[in-house]
């Protein structure tokens, strides 16, 4: 099976930054995120804020937050699966390296 990995032109970053995910996403044309986090930014309410930001301008969600330390393989596999199954067209990480190494 072949796979494209087209590298964003944007990522955001800093204080403020994840308020702009809905408006990013409809900018971009897209109806579906995949929102992929981990459960403690989950547990904060973090992940579902960015829903809440995405919703706001009309984009719908599935959350992601089996994202471990360190995803391996197999890891990793779980969450593209995942993503398949909701049919997003948009992934959208929340916070740090494995969250965005995942996503």
């Amino acid at each position: 099976m072949v796979e494209t990995l087209r590298i964003p032109a944007q990522i955001r970053f800093g204080a403020g930054a994840a308020e702009t995910v809905g408006a990013d996403a409809r900018q971009l044309g897209c109806s579906h995120a995949f929102v992929v986090s981990d459960p403690i930014l989950r547990k904060l309410g973090i992940v579902d804020q960015v829903g809440a930001w995405l919703s706001k301008e009309g984009i719908s969600s599935t959350l992601y937050t089996d994202v471990e330390a360190e995803p391996s393989i197999q890891s990793i596999g779980g969450c593209l699966d995942a993503a398949r199954a909701a049919q997003c067209d948009l992934v959208v990480g929340v916070g740090g390296g494995s969250s965005l190494d995942t996503a």
